[in-house]
């Protein structure tokens, strides 16, 4: 009899602290149930009271939402504002800096071992060209790197593939070539991805539009730069010839609107767009083009005067440099201390300018001194020593 008792203690103990664990893991669900079956009791047993508790919990609902909307939703708009005009700062910061090229130190040795150069090309005359026997690229600019790196370097290696103004500078970047045979414009976009050399001279720029243009908006020819920005201004109907990655597209984007741009289909400078400016009557827009004004002046719309050059001469200069990658600074150095040499050694011609105009006058035997220096300058113009004056 006493073992039984003892037994039904045991049981009675385990199940006392089997329910004690199960209401501890459980006492939440407990109470609300046991609230919920209390306040339906209460409610149901007075009805009245369930209908001004309901209404009382409908006004706290709507207090809680005009509080919200009238003292949380305007910091809290301005708060998301401002994040976003932060996030958009920051997007905007590295966009640009993605625009760079981080600067990787070359594996050169010194210049004596300097070996080999690869080199790009593009066909832009007077500065390069491709034979018409074999396609092999020749010219003042390749020419003219023949003498300043060899020696040290061995020998000058062409790449393969004729580049043009949207790909040039990928090849570089790419480490598929060294330097860029072709001499080209500095400008501040291309010097993110690329490096150049000193300046080996000046490149007048023009604004070229068919003469009647000129004489409907009643613009006078040699204009300077803020004229023509002003009168840039004031030609709704005038759009702008653009050739990617040429010195067109990085002029138009500084002085045009942006809605008045066509993008070129070719991706090097044709003759053809002088055509296009000659051919362009009304209803249809009216043509205007950047171009190098040494370039320009050959073509025949251009000779006869149906397309003219809005800006006098030396408005817009550009220097001519030879582009390397961005770390090959041996490289960079080496061309810098040859063409100061070169200037040095060549200063009664005018150093490299004058090996320019030679070559120039050898294509064109009616080429005079005058006529070249309209178009490219070794100094400042209006210096009292230059050669224009």
């Amino acid at each position: 009899m006493k073992s039984l008792s003892n037994d039904v203690s045991q049981l009675g103990a385990k199940l006392f602290v089997s329910l004690k664990l199960w209401f501890r893991e459980h006492w939440e669900s407990v109470t609300s149930i046991a609230i919920g079956v209390a306040a339906t009791v209460y409610y149901t047993a007075h009805p009245e009271k369930a209908t001004s508790q309901i209404q009382s919990i409908a006004h706290l609902c709507q207090w809680l939402v005009k509080t919200f909307f009238i003292y949380l939703s305007l910091p809290l708009i301005g708060l998301i504002t401002v994040l976003a005009i932060i996030c958009y700062k920051l997007k905007r910061k590295l966009d640009q800096f993605s625009e760079y090229i981080c600067y990787t130190k070359q594996g050169k040795s010194r210049w004596e071992d300097l070996g080999i150069v690869r080199y790009g090309h593009l066909a832009y005359e007077p500065f390069l060209k491709y034979s018409p026997i074999n396609r092999m690229p020749e010219g003042f600019g390749l020419e003219l790197l023949r003498k300043l790196l060899m020696p040290p370097a061995s020998d000058l290696k062409k790449n393969r593939v004729e580049r043009n103004w949207g790909n040039i500078l990928d090849g570089l970047v790419d480490d598929v070539y060294d330097i860029v045979a072709t001499p080209l414009f500095h400008t501040f976009e291309r010097s993110r991805k690329v490096r150049f050399s000193s300046p080996l001279f000046f490149s007048n720029i023009g604004l070229y539009v068919k003469s009647e243009t000129v004489k409907g908006h009643n613009w006078t020819k040699g204009m300077t730069v803020l004229e023509m920005k002003t009168a840039l201004s004031g030609a709704n109907d005038l759009s702008f010839i653009v050739v990617n990655g040429e010195i067109s597209e990085k002029l138009t984007s500084k002085y045009a609107k942006q809605n008045k741009i066509i993008l070129s289909e070719d991706s090097v400078l044709r003759c053809s767009v002088f055509d296009d400016i000659a051919n362009s009557v009304d209803p249809h827009p009216k043509y205007a083009f950047f171009c190098e004004s040494f370039y320009a002046r050959i073509h025949p719309k251009v000779m006869d005067g149906t397309v003219v050059n809005l800006l006098g001469p030396h408005q817009i200069l550009y220097p001519v440099c030879f582009a390397m990658r961005m770390g090959d600074y041996q490289l960079a150095n080496l061309l810098n201390i040859r063409l100061l040499e070169y200037a040095h050694k060549h200063a009664d011609t005018y150093g490299v300018f004058g090996e320019l105009r030679k070559t120039l006058r050898a294509q064109d035997a009616s080429l005079k001194d005058a006529e070249i220096s309209q178009h490219f300058v070794s100094q400042w113009p209006c210096s009292e020593n230059g050669i224009e004056s």
